[in-house]
């Protein structure tokens, strides 16, 4: 699911609950690129908040973190 509202790009995934907080610090990290919001802790389900500017950096940035994580997108 992909939705574009306010100048941000909405993109979720899946992810095993307890990497939730590691891959939000990581994002974090990237100050300004992206925002990560917990939409169900219990099944793993994030939704991540994109500037339009950094899609194709944040877009490397999850690829990069499924090589240690099981990220899926829903």
């Amino acid at each position: 699911m992909q939705v574009e509202t306010l100048n941000t790009i909405s993109k979720c995934y899946k992810v095993p609950s307890e990497k939730i907080g590691f891959i939000n610090m990581i994002i974090d990290s990237y100050e300004g690129m992206a925002c990560l919001r917990t939409l169900d802790e219990k099944l793993g389900y994030v939704e991540l908040w994109i500037s339009p500017f950094f899609e194709k950096e944040v877009e490397k940035i999850i690829e990069d973190l499924k090589k240690d994580i099981l990220i899926e997108r829903i």
